[in-house]
């Protein structure tokens, strides 16, 4: 498979296998396909991408690994939104809740910016989950080419 597809992820795997199994009415298989992209995730978003002060001995390798790896993880977004059915099922849901809480560094991102800009049902969704947890928020692009709330 890696040679027909050299560029696929273990969380694009994940994301299949659940697409699967919500075809197919395996919901063991959902469950196991979410709980393993959710963990991925968990650990991609963990990952330090920035120098957190003058001080910090973080080499440029590490970082720009991290952000290689955060970089999976939001192309898997676009792969998520685009294969499930829409707001309520329960993968966009799991990750609404996990990429909430790193919302303010995933802005900073080009790629995620983008992916906000670019895939309607993605932003909306993620200011749908913003104002269920009662925040007043509205996106815009910012003029040096991101998204910023207010």
């Amino acid at each position: 498979m890696k040679a027909e597809h050299p560029n696929i992820t273990m969380l694009d795997l994940h994301v299949h296998a659940y697409v699967v199994g919500v075809k197919y009415d395996i919901p063991r298989l959902c469950e196991h396909a979410m709980g393993l992209y959710i963990t991925l995730a968990q650990m991609c978003l963990s990952m330090q991408t920035e120098s957190t002060s003058a001080s910090d001995q973080t080499s440029t390798y590490v970082l720009n690994a991290a952000r290689i790896i955060l970089g999976q993880f939001i192309d898997s977004l676009a792969l998520v939104w685009r294969n499930t059915s829409g707001r309520g099922d329960e993968l966009r849901d799991a990750v609404l809740e996990l990429i909430k809480s790193d919302i303010n560094r995933l802005l900073r991102t080009p790629a995620f910016a983008a992916l906000m800009m670019g895939l309607e049902d993605f932003g909306a969704d993620i200011l749908g989950s913003l104002r269920d947890d009662g925040l007043k928020v509205a996106a815009f692009v910012a003029h040096r080419g991101g998204v910023r709330f207010a």
